[in-house]
């Protein structure tokens, strides 16, 4: 599924963008290959101010991550993109963009 900018008609919408100077990304890691669990946990993450990791962002954003958690466990679906950018800063930088 590709969505047209501007055509999620507000849906939200999640993004794992990978970059890199050479002609290749990373491949989404383990924890990323299922969008679902990924996002759930990282919004769990942020939420929480215990969360060593995460304890430096601001209160409003930590609010907004607990608003989409809630908004995912009472149903909300979950749907994103895999943007993938090389050759960074270079003449041949290219971007793709795939279902997540």
């Amino acid at each position: 599924m590709r969505l047209p900018l501007g055509a999620a008609g507000g849906q939200t919408v999640f993004f794992e963008v990978k970059a890199s100077a050479g002609d290749a990304v990373r491949r989404l890691s383990k924890a990323q290959q299922s969008i679902d669990t990924f996002v759930t946990s990282r919004l769990t993450r942020a939420a929480d101010p215990r969360t060593p990791q995460w304890r430096a962002i601001p209160s409003s954003m930590r609010q907004d991550a607990g608003n989409l958690l809630e908004q995912v466990r009472n149903g909300m679906p979950i749907q994103g993109q895999v943007i993938e950018v090389t050759n960074v800063g270079s003449a041949a930088e290219s971007i793709a963009v795939s279902s997540w």
